[in-house]
């Protein structure tokens, strides 16, 4: 199903962008949008 496909590939990118940004301080560490 290519609903679920666009979905995993969407998460999979935000994962890898959210190790990413570990390498800063953020301003509100307890928000996941950080």
């Amino acid at each position: 199903e290519v609903k679920y496909l666009y979905r995993a590939i969407k998460f999979a990118e935000w994962c890898f962008d959210y190790v990413d940004h570990q390498n800063r301080i953020p301003d509100r560490p307890f928000s996941l949008f950080e």
